[in-house]
């Protein structure tokens, strides 16, 4: 039975994500995520669902109080190959503030949802105008 889908790159359930209990990911406000988001179909058991190459999945924003949008190059949502949908290019237009990403998949009970902060980036020039 499949019960859920899970965020894993910002957990610890596929080769290459951060160790539990890692901190959640940051990215300047409209700069892609340096973690992007990955997620997995899983059985029961938290074991990857290989055989899923159709489900779709999708991210939003679930707590968005600075009214940030998100986007990622291929869409927000993605169909899963082997169990996971490897998302890319993602990231949220306003900061500094704190979002819940959520992935979710139908007709799945389980969601995921972890945070991400955006903070304002580094200035990387001086521009003179005139009025």
């Amino acid at each position: 039975m499949l019960t859920g889908v899970d965020l894993t790159s910002w957990g610890a359930d596929l080769p290459g994500a951060p160790p539990a209990g890692a901190a959640e990911p940051s990215a300047a406000g409209g700069s892609a995520f340096g973690t992007q988001p990955v997620v997995a179909v899983e059985d029961a058991a938290g074991n990857v669902v290989t055989a899923d190459n159709g489900t779709a999945v999708s991210l939003a924003l679930t707590s968005n109080a600075a009214g940030g949008t998100l986007s990622c190059t291929g869409g927000n949502t993605m169909t899963v190959t082997d169990g996971v949908a490897d998302f890319s290019g993602c990231k949220i237009d306003v900061a500094p503030a704190t979002y819940s990403i959520t992935a979710s998949a139908t007709p799945y009970l389980t969601p995921d949802t972890h945070t991400i902060t955006t903070y304002v980036g580094t200035a990387k020039a001086l521009v003179f105008s005139t009025n």
